[in-house]
Parts: C-alpha cells; structure tokens; sequence
C-alpha cells in the first residue's frame, strides 16, 4: 500500500488519502470518525441528531483517540446549526462540512475561525456558488448517494467533470463509491477526492445496528433506491417503510400524507434499532459491492490497493 496519494484535497486537509468520511446522522460518532482519520483519511462527525454540547464532546473524544486532522458535518437546516458552528470554531475543529443550505451563510465566519470550509451541493451550479462564498472546496454528490439527495437526481459521472470545469477549488465527490476503482473513476474525471457513507457504515467501528451492517451486505443492484420524489428524494434499502413510502409517491399522494408515513426517527430505528419494518436504512447504490465487515484501516488499505492495481491496468501508449 502506498504510503500516501496525494490530490489538492489530501494537501488542502492535511491527510494520507483522499478519502473523507460522510458525516452520517446517527452514524458518524467519534469512534468511527477517528478510525477513519486514523486509517489516513479524514473521519467526519455526524452532528445532524447532537446537540451542541454533544457534539462538543464528540469532538474530545476523537482528539483523545487521534491525532490527526478530522472534521464535523454540520447541516444548515438543523436549528441548532449557528451553535454548533460557534462549538466547531471554538474546539477548532480543522474542517467543517457544511450540507443543507447556502453557502454565504456561515462560511465567513468559520474561515475566521481558523476552519476549512467544505460545502455539500448536488449541482455544479451551486458548486459555483459556494465557490464564489469563499469555501475551501466543494463536494458534489450525485443521485447514487445514501440518504438526502438534489431534486435532479444528477449522476456523478456527469456532475464531476461539469463541476471541475466551472471551479477552481478542489472537487469531492460523493455518491455509490465503495472501492479503489469507484475512486479512480472519481479521479479520472476530474475529482481531488471520495466521501464514503455507506461502506463505512459496515465497518467494525461503526454504531449501526448489526442488521443494518447485515443488510447491506445482503443488498443487490436494485436494493438502494430513490423514495420521496415529491417532496425531498431520498435513497435507502428497499424495506417495509420504504415500500410504503414508494407506493405513496406512485399514488400522488400529498405531502402531508408522506409526512405522516416517513414521519420523525426512523432513520433511529433503523441505524440503532435495527427494525427493518418501520425503519428506514439510508444507503447509496454501492452497497451491492459490500460483501463483509470490516476495519476502517481495511476498508482504507484495500481501497487504496486496488486504486493503484486499476492505474496499472489504463492502457498506455
């Protein structure tokens, strides 16, 4: 294995490998986030489902379990985002990635604070935007992301190049990469680095339930899939509140009858609770490759392993 692969994202964050961890709600804790940050890529607190004082502590936690450089997502649309931004900048948290609103909201004052600015966009365009706020990168995520996604549905293999082209800070791309030729395509189109979720969420040090873990490894092609589209599209495994959910956007029905069915804490149930009939399991199209749990270390050597067996193989003049 390498000892490091170096893109403007490894050297913007200070990492071995260009690999950041999504900052998952419920997921993403200190443990996992260190193991990541350990393994040579940057771990990411989930801080969606903490309070500030939470996560404050999460941030302690992974400083007492490594030391290097990590990061805490921080979602805009939670109400408790403007205290978690003043936690990040006061534990100097080293990047902030920022999902869920606009750019010129708080990225300012976190670059004030000392903290790399990294913005979560499903479109090029707003890539754009984020750029002209001043972030120090942006993440594109594409449709084949786990969880949350842009109401376009823009596959990542059209999303990088657009996004390379109209911006001049480094480009993440987020969205069904699982393994070392996921990241090369990446590359190769024109990213500087990956953000994982859901193989991740399969790793030892992960807190998802063990059925969750189970599940996508179980998981086929057509298992990860797109619910929502009326309101706020989403991907998870196809189970009981998922097929409800499905059946409810085939019908037309209205907001607040989805509302009511996708209601509050079923990711919980789900992630923690493991309750496969009123849960919802986030997870992107890639969890048809998770075939075994495994160490974060692993997941990382073997990811970088076969990056470099796949550069190998290119053709060459």
């Amino acid at each position: 294995m390498a000892d490091r692969l170096t893109t403007r994202i490894t050297e913007l964050l200070g990492i071995r490998y260009p690999i950041l961890l999504g900052g998952m709600a419920h997921v993403g804790n200190a443990r996992l986030a260190a193991a990541v940050s350990e393994a040579g890529g940057l771990g990411v607190l989930g801080s969606a489902t903490m309070e500030p004082e939470q996560l404050a502590a999460a941030i302690d936690e992974v400083r007492s379990l490594t030391d290097r450089p990590f990061g805490a997502n921080i979602s805009l649309v939670v109400k408790s985002s403007d205290e978690e931004i003043a936690v990040a900048i006061e534990r100097r948290v080293p990047a902030v990635v920022v999902s869920g609103g606009s750019a010129r909201r708080h990225t300012q004052r976190l670059k004030d604070g000392g903290v790399r600015v990294l913005h979560v966009t499903p479109t090029a365009a707003l890539a754009e935007k984020a750029q002209a706020a001043g972030v120090d990168a942006v993440v594109i995520e594409g449709a084949e992301a786990g969880g949350h996604l842009g109401h376009d549905e823009l596959p990542l293999s059209a999303l990088i190049p657009l996004t390379r082209q109209i911006v001049d800070v480094p480009v993440v791309a987020a969205g069904g990469v699982v393994c070392g030729r996921g990241l090369a395509s990446a590359l190769a189109l024109g990213a500087d680095g990956v953000q994982i979720g859901t193989l991740f969420i399969a790793c030892e040090e992960s807190p998802a339930h063990q059925r969750y873990k189970e599940l996508l490894i179980e998981a086929g092609e057509q298992d990860p899939v797109v619910y929502g589209r009326l309101e706020n599209p989403a991907r998870g495994l196809r189970t009981t509140a998922v097929q409800r959910l499905l059946e409810l956007d085939r019908s037309g029905a209205s907001p607040e009858e989805i509302d009511r069915v996708r209601g509050l804490g079923r990711v919980h149930l789900a992630a923690i609770g493991g309750d496969e009939h009123e849960g919802i399991f986030p997870a992107g199209v890639g969890a048809a490759r998770i075939d075994a749990v495994r160490p974060a270390a692993e997941i990382v050597r073997q990811m970088i392993d076969e990056y470099l067996g796949v550069v190998k193989e290119l053709p060459r003049d």
